[in-house]
């Protein structure tokens, strides 16, 4: 499928999310295939935090372009990535949940590996119920173990907070950033090491307006 063809179904919502899907891993599609065309002012203009979100689905290849933007290697000889860390030392895991499971990104394959199965946006949206119904949440996890400083490692997902929010105004669709979130459910769930943290998540998806 040409990049042009792939642009036009993303943006009339056609590949909805799990039609790529076939078992546990999910390669995702090329983060360029859905390009964004607008200024970088004008990407700071739309950014803000939405409040309400529909149930409608976001594409695949706009989850690639999210995921990427906020963890994924974008000089890949050097496994640099997208998001500044201190000291390089890349303790921030993004895991994407969505409504048929938890998947951890993996920014050198470009791939999701599948960790929970079920819905555990409810999870992550809390004492917000209604943020649930966003089709994707993006849990932001610090491995303190790479970075002793837990103030540090929230900086860094900070940054990482801000490329997904970037990203998502980028491609139209809403972003709330936040630290509210059952994390101990959480941190079970997605079956985290002892040294691993839930420090905050972004829900995206389309904005109700």
């Amino acid at each position: 499928m040409g990049n042009f063809l792939r642009v036009a179904l993303a943006a009339a919502g056609v590949l909805a999310l799990g039609s790529a899907q076939a078992g546990g891993d999910w390669a995702l599609p090329s983060h360029v295939a859905v390009g964004s065309t607008p200024t970088l002012a004008e990407v700071l203009e739309r950014r803000h935090s939405a409040a309400e979100f529909s149930e409608a689905q976001i594409s695949t290849e706009q989850l690639s372009f999210l995921m990427w933007s906020g963890c994924g290697e974008n000089r890949p000889e050097l496994h640099k990535r997208t998001a500044a860390s201190a000291r390089n030392l890349q303790e921030i895991h993004a895991y994407a949940v969505m409504e048929d499971g938890a998947y951890e990104y993996l920014p050198r394959e470009h791939q999701l590996r599948r960790v929970a199965n079920g819905d555990l946006r409810r999870d992550v949206a809390a004492t917000q119920p209604d943020l649930a119904r966003a089709t994707l949440a993006v849990v932001l996890v610090a491995d303190l173990g790479t970075q002793d400083n837990e103030l540090v490692a929230g900086i860094d997902a900070g940054i990482v907070a801000e490329n997904l929010m970037l990203a998502a105004a980028a491609l139209g669709l809403g972003a709330r950033p936040r630290i509210t979130m059952d994390d101990s459910r959480l941190a079970e769930r997605l079956g985290l090491p002892s040294k691993f943290r839930p420090i905050m998540n972004v829900v995206i998806g389309k904005e109700l307006r």
